[in-house]
């Protein structure tokens, strides 16, 4: 594609580096990458999704560098002024984000400024849309383009596609499949974008959903959940954050890795040994998982 004066605005996390690679591979050219680091993303001391340090995964940085992609980090771009700089895009994107885009740069695009979004929209609007997907197992999610308005997350919708939730699909899978997908569906759209010919249909508010970034009290597992619920999401959440815990009625279990999860298994002990397993009984059915009663 031709030179197009596309402005990425590109978070810390996976997510932003999947789709630009993803945006590269597809031919869109890209004029820069506006980076930031948490922005107002709870830092680790808060939550343990890992939100990247003050400064991008380094391998945005680098594939943005052998595209031939400037790239300039939030505060030194609003310090500029945009205003002030030399090309004025014809179209933003913006990949999970952790600034809040005033609207003196959203209306800056001839265009229009878009996201792609992790969630069918009007649900699960807010800064960490997959953990929230994970957290009250979800079988099915998708992605969702949108117009950036004011309002986070509740611009007029110009692309979704759904997308299943398998259980045992962990959250680094998660994010490649999300963002390849969301990718897509933008440029599907790009040419009647920049055509001024895009449809759009305004989100259904009363469908609406909102999560802010999860705390601590958000890992809670409890035997309260049901065994599917509890499968998925510590098959989501492990692999990036280590250890999970889960309060049984009458212990405290660290799991370090999941086995399976029998939805319809009745156990009449909270918890049993199986060798070096340990079955948890749920609110119903059992999760088998590896780890410790501390």
């Amino acid at each position: 594609m031709a030179k197009c004066g596309l402005w990425v605005f590109a978070g810390p996390g996976k997510f932003a580096r999947y789709a630009l690679s993803r945006l590269v591979g597809r031919g869109l050219a890209i004029d820069m990458v506006i980076w930031s680091g948490y922005g107002n993303v709870p830092k680790p001391a808060e939550t343990r999704l890992p939100v990247g340090q003050s400064r991008p995964l380094p391998g945005l940085l680098a594939l943005a560098e052998e595209s031939g992609v400037s790239t300039m980090p939030w505060t030194e771009f609003v310090a500029q002024h945009p205003e002030r700089i030399e090309s004025t895009p014809h179209c933003g994107l913006v990949l999970c984000f952790p600034e809040r885009l005033p609207v003196e740069i959203t209306t800056l695009p001839r265009y229009g400024c878009f996201n792609i979004h992790p969630s069918l929209l009007p649900r699960y609007r807010g800064p960490s849309p997959l953990f929230w997907q994970f957290y009250n197992g979800e079988r099915d999610g998708g992605v969702t383009v949108h117009q950036v308005t004011e309002n986070i997350d509740a611009g007029p919708i110009i692309a979704q596609q759904p997308m299943n939730l398998h259980a045992g699909l962990n959250h680094v899978q998660a994010q490649l499949r999300f963002a390849t997908l969301g990718v897509d569906l933008f440029v599907e759209c790009y040419p009647q974008i920049m055509a001024g010919r895009g449809s759009v249909v305004s989100q259904h508010e009363p469908d609406a959903t909102y999560y802010p970034a999860p705390t601590d009290r958000d890992w809670r597992i409890t035997h309260e959940w049901s065994a599917e619920r509890a499968y998925r999401f510590i098959c989501a959440m492990i692999t990036e954050c280590g250890p999970l815990r889960v309060q049984t009625e009458n212990a405290l279990v660290e799991v370090s890795a999941m086995h399976c999860f029998d939805a319809g298994m009745v156990q009449t002990q909270p918890l049993q040994t199986l060798g070096d397993a340990l079955r948890i009984r749920c609110n119903p059915g059992t999760i088998t998982v590896s780890g410790r009663v501390l």
